[in-house]
């Protein structure tokens, strides 16, 4: 068996080098917006998108002189891929002043809109070749991949280090309350609350978990550290169709479930009302080096204008 997941990865690497030689090569830079690609070696579950919802804050309210004369509050985009709905009708619910687009074609959407945006931050597009003259920002979780038995399905990753140029600022993320990881982590993901849509807190009992995203592992981790020991845990595929109807099953029992917000934000409007649904909250607290890093790139970024 491992054998044969070797195989597939080497056919995987040979499909992807074939691939980005035949229809992902280069193209042209944006000529106004500056674009911002946050991405990662992995297939999913590193909290690019979470991450991409706070770097749009922090361009808004943080990062120092990011307006131009024309716009003094910059006119922010975030791109995610059609496929991840899900994820888009989260990031429209936690940032009401920023565009959201969802689109098959990050490199064409990109240049539709260049004009009408100061900054478009690509949720992913680390593996889009064609998007050039981008900011890269990669969050790790662990060491860069070097080898074909690290590719999907052999390993977890989508590409080798030696496939990518080196970005602008690499990230290593860690679970908050982690004191192996503490010292060397720029960004600490964690639960921040854990409560219903009216803001009721999580009543003492061991709740069911269900989620439907890329890491629920480290989603269970998370709810353990925030002192929430889980009963059931439901793990369905990222961005599954039938979350809904799996959750709907789960609550005619009568239940506290606890589900993300990224799955809260497929949730039709009664299901969103439901007291028994219960959404964790995840909270990203950069490192003051992080800070102090990311203030120096976006001051880069400006020299750039």
């Amino acid at each position: 068996m491992k054998f044969m997941r070797f195989a597939a990865a080497a056919l995987y690497r040979i499909g992807y080098k074939v691939h980005h030689r035949l229809f992902l090569k280069p193209g042209e830079p944006l000529k106004h917006a500056k674009l911002i690609i946050v991405g990662s070696f992995r297939a999913g579950g590193t909290g690019k998108t979470p991450f991409c919802a706070w770097l749009a804050q922090y361009i808004v309210t943080q990062a120092p002189d990011l307006a131009t004369q024309s716009a003094p509050t910059p006119r922010i985009a975030i791109l995610c891929h059609s496929k991840a709905q899900d994820e888009a009708r989260m990031l429209t619910q936690k940032l009401p002043g920023i565009s959201i687009f969802t689109t098959k074609n990050r490199y064409q959407t990109a240049h539709e809109i260049d004009n009408d945006f100061d900054y478009i931050i690509c949720d992913d597009g680390f593996e889009d070749t064609r998007l050039v003259g981008a900011t890269t920002i990669r969050i790790d979780w662990e060491n860069a991949p070097t080898h074909i038995s690290d590719l999907i399905p052999a390993g977890k990753f989508r590409s080798l280090a030696q496939d990518h140029e080196q970005p602008a600022l690499i990230l290593h993320c860690g679970i908050g309350g982690d004191p192996q990881n503490s010292q060397n982590t720029d960004l600490e993901f964690k639960i921040s609350s854990i409560e219903n849509a009216k803001g009721d807190p999580l009543p003492n009992a061991h709740p069911s978990v269900i989620t439907g995203i890329g890491n629920p592992e480290r989603l269970i981790t998370n709810i353990i550290q925030f002192g929430v020991q889980p009963g059931q845990v439901s793990k369905r595929p990222d961005h599954d169709a039938s979350f809904e109807q799996i959750l709907s099953k789960e609550l005619k029992k009568g239940l506290p479930i606890v589900i993300t917000e990224k799955d809260f934000a497929r949730l039709n409007e009664k299901n969103t009302k439901n007291p028994l649904i219960f959404i964790a909250k995840q909270s990203i607290t950069p490192s003051k080096a992080t800070l102090d890093t990311l203030h120096s790139l976006f001051f880069v970024i400006l020299q750039n204008k």
